[in-house]
């Protein structure tokens, strides 16, 4: 059963992912140094000013010395719009990844694996969960506030707004990109499958992760091209976790308990 429910989620996530690719807007400037994935540069960005020159906004002071948008031009909506539609489906996105890697450790750990790292495994799969959700709640806080750019005062301050934002959001993406490589670097725990191209691909999701985690620390200190080689990493472990399960069809303990 572990097995059967491991490769739905998987099969969910890879759908999910090719979902989100094309709702990812097209042409995007503006992205910090380093940065090809509009939504990543959106997740770590770190100031207001990286935010308005990510959604293309000119802002400037106004009388009352409070920022507004000289505009709320079509490009500025558009990538609103887009980014948007990417953190709304990004919900269901957050539930496949958590059941993945909650059946995979299920899979992999079986009935008499350690119950103390099965347990460990799944409460950073939940750690994920959550502050992925609260990123959401913050990245679409942040669009909120720039929709209303052309009426923003000292009652209706978007730029503290958006900075409160992003101050959140710093922890909250950190947190969630080190559960995630953090549960299948955990998962190397489990006993290795029988099959040898599922021990290479257990092999690939461990190496991957221990990079990711690497890459994220790094990344702390500089952004550039280490983010976005971070999140390749963990996609690989997603894959390779896939893989591993798919070519593994001897293991007998795939039942869930």
């Amino acid at each position: 059963m572990a097995r059967t429910l491991t490769i739905l989620a998987g099969s969910a996530l890879l759908v999910l992912t090719v979902g989100i690719s094309l709702l990812s807007p097209a042409g995007m400037d503006g992205m910090q140094e380093g940065f090809v994935t509009p939504i990543m540069a959106f997740e770590f960005v770190r100031s207001p000013a990286e935010v308005y020159n990510l959604f293309a906004l000119s802002v400037s002071k106004n009388s009352e010395a409070v920022a507004t948008c000289t505009e709320l031009g079509s490009t500025t909506s558009y990538r609103i719009t887009a980014l948007d539609a990417i953190n709304q489906m990004d919900s269901a996105y957050i539930l496949a990844y958590t059941a993945f890697i909650v059946f995979l450790a299920q899979l992999r750990f079986g009935t008499d694996g350690n119950r103390g790292i099965l347990n460990a495994v799944w409460v950073l799969a939940v750690v994920a969960l959550i502050f992925d959700i609260l990123e959401n709640i913050a990245l679409l806080g942040i669009t909120e506030a720039l929709g209303y750019c052309l009426v923003w005062s000292q009652q209706q301050n978007g730029p503290a707004i958006i900075q409160d934002w992003v101050s959140l959001l710093i922890p909250f993406t950190h947190i969630k990109w080190f559960a995630i490589p953090g549960a299948f670097l955990l998962m190397s725990r489990s006993p290795l499958p029988e099959r040898k191209w599922a021990q290479r691909f257990r092999y690939l999701s461990v190496g991957s992760a221990i990079l990711a985690l690497l890459l994220l620390f790094v990344g702390i200190f500089y952004r550039p091209f280490v983010i976005e080689g971070m999140a390749l990493f963990v996609g690989l472990c997603f894959l390779a976790g896939f893989l591993e399960t798919l070519f593994n069809k001897s293991l007998r303990a795939d039942t869930l308990r």
